[in-house]
């Protein structure tokens, strides 16, 4: 720890005067929660699902809020003022969902990537494989590219073939993938 002024010059110091202030500066952990969010990469699809699986499985609306798409982040902000009187709150943090995030077990497989190109849409996704529902079925995180990172769109159960046809790299490219 260090003190200013340091012992001498406090002493010094109290002969001439009644009071004499005196500091100390504490060294600590810059990091916090919200600091922590912030620098999370949210160009890369895994580290972002893994994120996501976190903050859901731990009911923090407020993280949740920061890492959907446009689209939900009204709900999700609502749902942080609400709580559990906000109408979707049991059909999010309940459910097979809910059940399948409390089961993960900290570790994502991998990551599969989609462009989506047609006349009323032009969207990237990732799906990040966190566990297996059944023999076919995997359980996965999709995610949706927007303003130039990946978002929460939802939990799925995709049929494991449709996964393992996905890109196995994000490319930003205008042919669909």
């Amino acid at each position: 720890m260090f003190h200013y002024p340091d012992f001498d010059t406090f002493s010094r110091l109290a002969r001439d005067y009644q009071l004499v202030p005196v500091c100390r500066r504490l060294v600590s952990d810059a990091l916090t929660p919200v600091s922590a969010f912030y620098k999370i990469d949210r160009s890369d699809a895994e580290v972002t699902g893994r994120t996501l699986l976190t903050a859901y499985r731990g009911r923090d609306v407020i993280a949740l809020a920061g890492l959907t798409t446009q689209h939900n982040r009204e709900i999700m902000a609502e749902m942080a003022a609400q709580g559990e009187k906000h109408p979707r709150y049991e059909s999010i943090f309940g459910g097979w969902r809910w059940q399948a995030v409390q089961d993960w077990d900290g570790e994502t497989v991998e990551v599969r990537y989609r462009h989506y190109v047609g006349s009323a849409i032009d969207q990237y996704e990732a799906n990040v494989n966190f566990g297996r529902l059944t023999q076919d079925e995997l359980l996965t995180v999709v995610l949706i590219w927007e303003d130039g990172k990946w978002c929460f769109e939802d939990v799925n159960t995709p049929a494991a073939d449709d996964f393992y046809a996905g890109a196995v790299e994000f490319k930003l490219i205008p042919e669909a993938y």
